[in-house]
């Protein structure tokens, strides 16, 4: 109960001028649940808002496999792979992810983001299609699937599909101004 007080009391103290702090708060919860998934995420945030990837990616390290929570610590691995510039490591998470959970279309959107934040159009849209192959029917929260995927398809001068998931991000979110 301690440790998810202090982790609570991090969480709301957490912003630019109490960073020390919460980061502190963060470290005595795990002083009494050393793998407790939810503050080696908070952890893992507020070491990555700092700029120490490295360290952020460490403090995910300690996660427990059985956590309910590994999944998201796996996804913010890889995302700290892709910031440290270790490409294979962040694909190799991501497609692990993608194995281990055939039904989540998350770990190949990611994919497809790590691929495209590189320029790279062809594999970016694998991943995407991949990821889109999953969702079923789309809802309201899947317009940015269809908005990467145009994206990575105009760069690849594949107009015509493009412009087909943009208007499918646009149906999805009407409202949404990246999309507009």
């Amino acid at each position: 109960g301690m440790a998810e007080a202090y982790l609570a009391l991090a969480t709301a103290l957490r912003g630019p001028q109490s960073g020390e702090f919460s980061l502190a708060l963060v470290r005595l919860s795990l002083q009494l649940r050393p793998r407790y998934g939810p503050a080696l995420l908070v952890g893992a945030d507020a070491l990555s808002d700092e700029g120490q990837y490295a360290a952020a990616l460490a403090l995910l390290e300690r996660g427990d496999a059985a956590d309910p929570f590994a999944p998201v610590l796996a996804l913010r691995r890889a995302g700290l792979l892709d910031r440290l510039d270790k490409l294979p490591e962040a694909e190799a998470e991501l497609r692990r992810l993608a194995a281990q959970f055939p039904n989540a279309f998350q770990p190949l959107a990611r994919l497809g983001d790590l691929y495209r934040g590189r320029q790279n159009w062809a594999p970016a849209i694998a991943a995407y299609d991949a990821a889109i192959a999953r969702i079923g029917a789309p809802v309201v929260t899947h317009w940015p699937l269809f908005y990467a995927r145009g994206i990575a398809l105009e760069r690849a001068t594949r107009w015509p599909e493009a412009e087909a998931d943009f208007q499918r991000a646009l149906g999805l979110r009407p409202e949404q101004p990246l999309v507009l």
